[in-house]
């Protein structure tokens, strides 16, 4: 069996959506999403696993998280105790997105787009990051990248709870208004064109190369 080994990133996880339009190499930070994790608080009484059923973010999430901490249910924590029962920067496993527009800088954005331009083509996508703290997020400095997702990505502060279903879609219209933009530029300085038929042999290709495994 293949096995992945990746170092472990303490801090706190935020998503960079960056943008750099080839045509006046004009480069922006789009949108920060602040990502935090679910934790429950004990009280001295009652088990982990009584927590995660009694929380309102948690129980509805229970079978999964049930099953990542089985080796701790019966583990009753002292009052005021904090356990963080997700470390995984994911809306689908329970983090709780929020709009972190407040964090955008010159020195972030300087420190985005040297790292960017390393990296052949990349002119649209999103970064998420692990740093110790927002201050050192906002100077730039400090922090590592878990991951650098291209064109499929999405702006993830659609997902801040304070914002509608209509907010959410102006947000991504504005964030593909871009992409399509980068995308006319690009074929306008010569690269070439891929057609439908040359997407699907890709596609299938890619999936044949990097099947999805559930």
């Amino acid at each position: 069996a293949k096995v992945l080994v990746q170092e472990y990133i303490s801090g706190e996880e935020f998503g960079v959506f960056y943008i750099r339009h080839p045509e006046n190499d004009q480069s922006q930070i789009f949108s920060i999403t602040e990502k935090t994790f679910p934790v429950v608080y004990g009280d001295g009484l009652q088990t982990l696993e009584q927590l995660i059923m009694a929380n309102p973010r948690t129980h509805y999430m229970a079978e999964f998280l049930i099953g990542l901490h089985e080796d701790k249910l019966d583990l009753v924590l002292e009052s005021g105790e904090a356990f963080k029962v997700v470390e995984i920067g994911s809306h689908c496993r329970g983090s709780v997105f929020l709009d972190g527009n407040q964090y955008i800088s010159p020195d972030l954005l300087k420190t985005i787009d040297s790292v960017s331009r390393e990296l052949e083509g990349f002119n649209f996508g999103r970064y998420d990051i692990r740093v110790k703290n927002a201050s050192l997020l906002s100077a730039g400095e400090a922090f590592k990248i878990l991951e650098v997702n291209g064109v499929t990505s999405e702006s993830s502060n659609i997902y801040d709870p304070k914002n509608s279903v209509f907010r959410a879609y102006k947000i991504l219209c504005h964030q593909w208004f871009h992409a399509f933009k980068i995308g006319r530029q690009l074929i306008d300085q010569g690269e070439k064109k891929v057609s439908v038929i040359d997407f699907f042999i890709y596609l299938k290709e890619a999936l044949l190369k990097y099947p999805v495994v559930k």
